[in-house]
């Protein structure tokens, strides 16, 4: 009797709690349409990565004969005199096709740039339903096994030595940031500089930049206005250039033919190591060229300062 009433007294009514399905129905609509948003964006996501890696390969068709000429030749010895017959071999080559500057060179890196930027926008937004923070700046990682991730880049000395991967200084100071985008970031600027040196001063002085050659080059690394610092500046813009495009289009290549593994990229290393040496020794021919007189002189004193640096 004792034990009845004991259970009568845990027994209790409650109010019941009513279901509400429209509310349900809302909510599942919200997961719907959540889904139905991140399949639109992967779709975009998709499309803008196509974009980025097809206009990377047109654009690389003109770096490739552009720098066969102005590093690759003078780099291994040839004579000025025919590595200036090849570069004006090269020029010819992609100058001949109508079009051909508009639409291969600055048609295809806008197009490569905006399709970069776009991408990274969409990232951000699939990331953010995902609720995924980025990683806090300047956290210390360990060491990474992954081959895949592209916050190693090529994966630095520790990879080269058989340690693995870290996660690289950018990405670890700059979260969000790939050592791949910085490299494009770096890259932008630089190639703006060079187009505007080499290509938009003639255009805007002369109509054309026909009288540009191998002389020139050694006329804008010795005859800066602002003598030299000028001078300095150039040369590292060149320097700089050439091996900032090495490591983007080298590593980008690996990248889209998804073939980033170690193997790979210690040959990356070696293509980037290999550019930077007939950088160095390209430059270093130009420099004791002797200086254009008379009129070729003239023009190019004028281009070199049409900039001002």
């Amino acid at each position: 009797m004792k034990s009845d009433m004991v259970e009568n007294e845990e027994l209790k009514q409650v109010s019941p709690i009513p279901i509400y399905l429209d509310e349900a129905a809302k909510k599942d609509a919200d997961l719907f349409e959540e889904s139905q948003e991140r399949s639109i964006l992967k779709k975009i996501l998709v499309a803008l990565q196509k974009v980025q890696k097809y206009s990377a390969y047109v654009f690389t068709s003109f770096v490739g004969i552009h720098v066969i000429s102005v590093i690759g030749v003078p780099g291994i010895g040839i004579s000025l005199d025919r590595s200036q017959e090849v570069f004006e071999l090269g020029r010819a080559v992609y100058l001949s096709f109508p079009g051909f500057e508009s639409s291969v060179i600055i048609g295809s890196s806008i197009c490569h740039v905006a399709a970069g930027i776009g991408a990274r926008m969409v990232r951000f937004l699939l990331r953010r339903q995902r609720g995924i923070n980025i990683t806090s700046r300047g956290e210390n990682t360990p060491i990474i096994k992954s081959e895949a991730r592209e916050d190693i880049g090529l994966g630095g000395i520790t990879s080269l030595i058989g340690l693995g991967y870290r996660k690289s200084i950018v990405s670890k100071y700059m979260p969000g940031v790939t050592p791949l985008q910085f490299s494009g970031y770096v890259f932008i600027p630089s190639l703006i500089y060079h187009f505007c040196k080499f290509r938009y001063a003639p255009l805007q002085l002369e109509g054309d930049s026909s009288l540009i050659s191998l002389n020139y080059i050694s006329f804008y690394l010795k005859k800066s206005p602002l003598n030299t610092l000028g001078n300095i500046v150039n040369y590292l813009a060149l320097f700089g250039l050439s091996t900032v495009a090495a490591y983007h289009i080298t590593y980008g290549m690996l990248v889209f033919q998804r073939k980033s593994n170690s193997r790979n990229k210690k040959r990356a290393y070696s293509v980037i190591v290999t550019v930077m040496l007939l950088t160095y020794i390209s430059l270093s021919r130009f420099r004791k060229m002797a200086l254009a007189e008379g009129f070729m002189g003239k023009s190019f004193a004028r281009y070199a300062t049409y900039i001002g640096i």
